[in-house]
């Protein structure tokens, strides 16, 4: 296993450069409970980017949020779904159609449709 190291500059600038993502700059030393829902939620989306993971798995990650917030999260999916894998599982058929690329349905764990591309209701 190879142990990467890195200067304190260099971890600083990546977590200045993940936090932008998420929009959440100059909000590196707050506490969860000194946030919003909003800003948990991509506090939580920052953790998974910071990590540099190949897949994301994301369940019902704008859940609680209002319009605003949601669209928000799905922002930053967005610009990540080219750099990695983000699995969301949702109800929400307006995340579901305006962010999809592959929808999977399914019911009582079986699998009832798989399709890419196309207008889905749920």
């Amino acid at each position: 296993m190879q142990i990467l190291k890195f200067s304190r500059s260099d971890f600083d600038y990546e977590i200045k450069k993940i936090l932008k993502i998420v929009d959440l700059e100059g909000k590196e030393f707050y506490f969860p409970n000194q946030l919003s829902a909003g800003e948990q939620q991509r506090a939580a989306i920052a953790r998974a980017v910071a990590g540099n993971r190949s897949i994301i798995l994301a369940d019902e990650p704008t859940g609680n949020l209002d319009p605003e917030n949601s669209w928000k999260i799905m922002q930053i999916f967005s610009k990540l779904k080219d750099k990695r894998t983000i699995v969301i599982a949702t109800h929400n058929t307006d995340i579901v159609n305006s962010f999809q690329q592959r929808v999977i349905k399914l019911d009582k764990g079986k699998i009832i449709s798989d399709k890419i591309g196309g207008s889905y209701s749920l």
